[in-house]
């Protein structure tokens, strides 16, 4: 997955994971999925990144027990990005 770091200050996009963040994150990351681009704060960047590694791990398909960890926010997005995703992350 690569992004890009940009200044919260520079965008006016918002992480959309939560319906306010407090305080707003310095820096946010903007990937790209096949919907188009997505602005991430710092922590649902990490959120996606660590799912993203254990899709990786088991072949597309984690355990319940891994995934009820991440928000749906975070699993739709895995679903998105990764690639010859099956059984998906639901």
């Amino acid at each position: 997955m690569k992004y890009e770091i940009v200044s919260s200050e520079d965008t006016i996009e918002v992480c959309q994971c939560a319906s306010k963040h407090v305080p707003r994150p310095l820096r946010l990351a903007v990937i790209r999925t096949k919907t188009g681009p997505v602005t991430l704060c710092p922590t649902s960047l990490m959120n996606l990144s660590q799912l993203l590694w254990e899709l990786d791990l088991t072949d597309g398909d984690p355990l319940g027990s891994i995934t009820k960890h991440y928000g749906k926010y975070i699993r739709d997005l895995a679903d998105q990005i990764y690639e010859g995703s099956e059984a998906g992350v639901h």
